[in-house]
């Protein structure tokens, strides 16, 4: 193979390589994960960025207890996240392939949330420290 050949070569391979990281960066900036809870109370989309793009509450949470309706709330946004994550992951691949790049990328996708599991029970409110309702003056400077 001639110079002029092979320097034809390696221009097409970098111009396919720069249109398909293109398509991948045009994926990537469109990606969403929605997620509805398994009972329809709240649905969530985010961003590629995890950036909250839409949150619904249906009716049917009217009545339900704040810290319930708080908690499906954040299952629910934590299932959307770890989907635009699995999406973005999935879009990247053809670009990086089977390397150690990709397994960091697939390694930082969350685990789904298994129903009923300690992820899913309720979290007692943190408490306050006492030296944060007696004395403004006391206690750490970075509250």
């Amino acid at each position: 193979m001639d110079a002029s050949a092979w320097l034809r070569e390696y221009q097409q391979e970098t111009q396919d390589r720069l249109a398909k990281a293109e398509q991948i960066r045009e994926q990537v900036n469109a990606a969403v994960g929605s997620a509805t809870s398994p009972d329809g109370v709240v649905s969530v989309t985010v961003g590629p960025t995890g950036a909250l793009q839409a949150l619904e509450i249906s009716a049917r949470a009217e009545g339900m207890p704040p810290a319930r309706l708080s908690q499906l709330i954040l299952r629910t946004s934590r299932e959307a996240h770890r989907r635009v994550a699995e999406q973005m992951a999935l879009s990247v691949k053809p670009l990086i392939g089977d390397s150690e790049a990709m397994h960091f990328l697939e390694s930082q996708v969350p685990p789904a949330e298994e129903a009923g599991g300690p992820q899913q029970q309720q979290r007692q409110p943190t408490q306050r420290p006492s030296w944060d309702d007696d004395d403004p003056d006391s206690g750490p400077i970075m509250r």
